[in-house]
């Protein structure tokens, strides 16, 4: 079903499993799996732009402060530090630096969203200096990094 998946017709597909010979068989299996890696190449590509174009429509533009603004943000995952709380300064910057270690140096400067969640308890603004938090980062690759990840899910 895969190989009918890439467009490969019945008679493709009998010709790539037809031969018993392992050298005869690897040499058509090799052109095989070239088309499937740069079809895999082309798809990633474009799933980049998509992923980019879908981040910069989200982004709030000509919005008013203090004025409620109804938007639809698709689901997004983020990367996030363990929970940090009652911080000097620089135990949270020390606190930054290792979860960009972890998560890349790279990233640091990508157009991703990024931030700190923080712990603020029924929205009290004074209390803010002493809140615990995580810093977050919005996850750009599927590759695995052993750090948690949060969910947005979509909706407005």
């Amino acid at each position: 079903m895969g190989l009918r998946d890439l467009g490969l017709s019945v008679e493709e597909i009998k010709y790539y499993l037809s031969d018993d010979s392992s050298d005869a068989l690897n040499k058509k299996l090799i052109t095989l799996r070239q088309k499937i890696e740069q079809r895999i190449q082309n798809l990633q590509q474009i799933l980049t732009i998509l992923r980019q174009k879908e981040s910069h429509n989200t982004q709030l533009r000509n919005t008013d402060f203090y004025v409620a603004k109804k938007c639809f943000l698709p689901k997004r995952e983020f990367w996030c530090s363990d929970f940090k709380a009652d911080c000097s300064e620089e135990k949270i910057a020390r606190a930054y630096s290792e979860f960009y270690q972890e998560v890349g140096a790279g990233l640091m400067t990508n157009k991703m969203l990024s931030g700190f969640l923080t712990d603020l308890p029924q929205a009290h603004a004074n209390q803010y200096a002493d809140s615990g938090f995580r810093i977050i980062k919005e996850k750009s690759y599927d590759d695995e990094v052993k750090i948690p990840i949060i969910t947005q899910n979509d909706g407005e």
